[in-house]
């Protein structure tokens, strides 16, 4: 009898742990989507700017703080969005919803965000060698660092927004 209700016990404790798995890969995946999303609307803001034939100069009070904001982060977007693409794919196809270690793979994601940081780089033809090799390793450090503390935000904001899950009690 005592057998029993431990199986049993057991199974009620894996199902409700695979329930706060999912729930957290869930929420991460959510905001980690968050950053390509503002660079979609980035992106369409500047593309509004560029529609209307003026510069950023040009503009006066909030679109001015607009159209620079989006520039600027239009400008990120471009050399970090390929390199966060791979790596917010390789956590999507790489955690499934029952997996334990998806806060583990959350902390890698920047490593495997760095590794890819100089696929924009090489398509400036402007740039000489030497010039794209100093780009690489300036966006490098860059992107592990805000990599991390992007993670680290994301695990934070997740598990606050888990802290009363009923597999917790």
């Amino acid at each position: 009898m005592l057998a029993q209700r431990q199986f049993v016990s057991t199974i009620y404790t894996t199902g409700r742990n695979a329930a706060f798995q999912r729930s957290f890969r869930r929420r991460a995946l959510w905001l980690l989507s968050l950053p390509i999303l503002l660079a979609v609307m980035a992106f369409v803001v500047a593309t509004a700017i560029i529609g209307q034939q003026v510069v950023p100069s040009d503009f006066t009070g909030a679109l001015k703080a607009t159209g620079i904001a989006s520039f600027a982060y239009l400008i990120l977007a471009f050399l970090y969005s390929p390199a966060y693409m791979v790596g917010f794919v390789w956590f999507c196809l790489g955690t499934s919803p029952r997996d334990a270690d998806v806060g583990r793979r959350l902390l890698v994601m920047p490593i495997i965000t760095a590794c890819f940081v100089w696929c924009p780089v090489m398509f400036v033809s402007a740039l000489s060698m030497e010039d794209r090799i100093l780009a690489f390793l300036a966006l490098v450090p860059t992107a592990l660092v805000v990599g991390l503390i992007w993670s680290f935000i994301v695990r934070w904001a997740v598990s606050l927004s888990l802290r009363n899950h009923p597999a917790l009690a």
